[in-house]
């Protein structure tokens, strides 16, 4: 008597018929979840090893003004630890987008914009007062908390690129339409404050430039897929209530 063939997995159907499909597909896992995913990662771990050195350098005692920028900075590098383990989260579990960007300036920008204070970043620091000091890790413990905070309201719907995945209105983007990029300029005017030069301020300077830019783009690809968007723009402001 004959026997009966198996059904076949439906992955394995669909590889069969349509094989194009299952190579699309594991394209956009890998460059749109796995490998964003693990380059945070490792970005994050990078951070968490100078934390745990910086931590354990040795400190002057009796100064209350540098303990308090000691803490500060510890707080912060904590916050930016926190806040990419969150980006790594996201990208694992962020919704397909129903729109994207394909334009290579646009998505140069967005790069520009997410990567360009790292020049910064690796500035050495200048010499300046305690007070500045400490002024300055304040600013980017507050950039880094207002980041991650707008980070959980984007959640699933997280992008670097400009793309459209579901149009988010609750928490911060209530008020103004892009909440992570004021906190990431917040931040880096606090970093720029402690490797304060001409070098750094240009870079800063077109890390803002990027980032309107940025916004621009964003703003078009939810403009064509949510109609919604454009009471929201007319209700909210860009980046700073009743002023921009």
């Amino acid at each position: 008597m004959a026997r009966r063939a198996e059904a076949s997995p439906y992955w394995l159907e669909q590889a069969s018929v349509q094989p194009g499909l299952v190579v699309q597909d594991f394209l956009s896992l890998l460059g749109g979840r796995v490998l964003p995913a693990s380059f945070f990662l490792m970005v994050a771990l990078s951070r968490l090893l100078q934390l745990s050195i910086f931590a354990a350098q040795p400190r002057v005692q009796g100064d209350w003004l540098l303990s308090v920028g000691f803490y500060a900075s510890c707080v912060h590098q904590a916050a930016a630890i926190a806040f990419l383990g969150m980006v790594v989260a996201c990208f694992v579990i962020r919704r397909s987008p129903r729109r994207a960007a394909r334009n290579p300036v646009q998505i140069a920008v967005a790069l520009l914009g997410s990567f360009l204070m790292t020049g910064a970043a690796m500035a050495p620091q200048t010499p300046s007062a305690p007070q500045v000091t400490v002024v300055a890790a304040l600013i980017m413990v507050a950039g880094s908390a207002f980041t991650a905070v707008a980070l959980k309201f984007l959640g699933r719907s997280f992008s670097i690129t400009p793309e459209a995945r579901q149009l988010v209105t609750g928490g911060l983007y209530g008020h103004v339409r892009h909440p992570m990029y004021l906190g990431e300029m917040l931040g880096s005017f606090g970093l720029i404050l402690q490797a304060l030069s001409p070098f750094t301020v240009v870079i800063f300077v077109a890390f803002c430039l990027m980032q309107i830019k940025r916004m621009d783009y964003e703003e078009g690809v939810l403009q064509q897929v949510f109609p919604a968007y454009d009471s929201y723009k007319a209700r909210t402001a860009r980046l700073l209530p009743g002023i921009y």
